[in-house]
């Protein structure tokens, strides 16, 4: 079955060490969900070596459905830790959609102390990059939203 939408997310620390969460649609829930199928990607690394991590994440979006939504992240289960703040401790968030015939949508988050740490997006300062981007182009946006999303929780939405 050829899917026209993936999502992906992208977990980096300040070493900039990276961690790669692919998505699949549970039908039951008609619901998102990442799965446990997780890369990593240690830092020092090549804009081409980055954008070949994406896209291998990309390729196991869909590769697994669990029947029932997960009681732990897969974060939470690839770390070896029992809350979502553990498993996001030290850790900043960027989220990558895929559209066929369209490209990618790179969006920053930041994590809000008053919701648990939960991630928020900031869909307003998100940044997109064609299906047909040059070498690099896609790395290069990657890291531009990186550096817009804090690692640490805050208490109010950054600027």
């Amino acid at each position: 079955m050829k899917h026209t939408f993936k999502y992906i997310s992208i977990y980096f620390d300040e070493k900039e060490d990276l961690i790669g969460v692919p998505s699949t649609k549970i039908k039951k829930w008609n619901a998102l969900a990442d799965i446990d199928k997780i890369l990593n990607l240690k830092a020092p690394y090549s804009d081409d070596q980055f954008e070949r991590f994406i896209k291998d994440v990309y390729n196991l979006c869909y590769t697994y459905t669990p029947h029932e939504l997960p009681k732990q992240s897969a974060l939470q289960k690839y770390l070896g830790v029992k809350t979502h703040s553990a498993s996001v401790k030290g850790r900043g968030l960027v989220a990558l959609k895929w559209l066929d015939k369209q490209g990618y949508e790179i969006i920053p988050t930041w994590k809000d102390a008053k919701l648990k740490n939960a991630f928020v997006f900031l869909e307003d300062r998100s940044l997109t990059v064609p299906i047909d981007y040059k070498e690099g182009e896609l790395a290069r946006r990657l890291r531009s939203v990186m550096s817009m999303s804090p690692i640490g929780s805050m208490n109010w939405k950054p600027k």
